[in-house]
């Protein structure tokens, strides 16, 4: 990449960073996706809170569903906080999230369009 071209695209960076919108972020594994999303972070309005990443390749179902969810015991109560927790008021990076399966990748819309999520585990 050039110079000038990795001028405008930092430019662009910083121009969609003042929106609230999500952002969908598509290349090659290895291309820069996270430090994208980083940038991004760094110039919204939520850059003081938190960013957490799941790399989803090679995920379980249920490995996804709790890394993105989190853990709960038998009682109900929450052992592990999930990225969606984390991340509240954030950003949540998903790399490698056309690796999911339909049925994660269902729980993962559910979560982002009805605000609506359930630890893996629990009674």
């Amino acid at each position: 990449m050039s110079t000038q071209s990795s001028l405008d695209y930092v430019a662009v960076l910083s121009k969609v960073a003042q929106t609230p919108d999500r952002v969908l972020l598509l290349g090659d594994l290895g291309s820069g996706q996270a430090v994208a999303a980083f940038t991004l972070h760094r110039g919204s309005a939520r850059k003081d809170q938190a960013f957490e990443v799941i790399r989803c390749t090679g995920l379980t179902e249920e490995q996804f569903a709790a890394e993105l969810c989190g853990v709960a015991d038998r009682s109900g109560d929450i052992v592990r906080l999930g990225a969606l927790a984390k991340s509240d008021g954030g950003t949540l990076c998903l790399i490698g999230v056309d690796d999911l399966s339909q049925q994660s990748q269902a729980v993962l819309v559910r979560a982002l369009e009805e605000s609506t999520y359930y630890p893996v585990g629990g009674a």
